[in-house]
């Protein structure tokens, strides 16, 4: 699955080969104004699996289970202010990662990894 191809749209195009960053965030949960949990998972899962969103969903009602989305955006504004504070489709945001990885590592005189 390549980051960015120009000809095609930015996303998930091949969900049964994703890749470990996808299943990171692909499961986990937001707050609406409401107050009310609901899960925050990627529209593939939501379409394939909806009886198990509405499950998940009944569950979060309940307990606040597994990460919080607005966790990893703290953790990520921490790292990284200008980085972390900027919204991005997955595959563009792992393309500017890796971008970042590589320039400081080439300025630093390190190898990446």
């Amino acid at each position: 699955n390549n980051l960015v191809l120009p000809d095609q749209r930015l996303g998930c195009g091949h969900y049964d080969q994703r890749g470990m960053i996808c299943r990171l965030f692909a499961y986990n949960y937001t707050v609406n104004k409401y107050g009310q949990r609901k899960l925050a998972a990627c529209k593939p899962i939501m379409l394939a699996q909806t009886e198990q969103v509405k499950e998940a969903n009944i569950l979060l009602a309940a307990n606040p289970l597994g990460p919080k989305a607005s966790d990893y955006y703290s953790q990520l504004r921490f790292i990284d202010y200008w980085h972390g504070s900027q919204l991005h489709p997955i595959a563009q945001a792992i393309q500017i990662a890796i971008e970042a990885i590589l320039t400081d590592s080439r300025y630093r005189g390190k190898k990446a990894g």
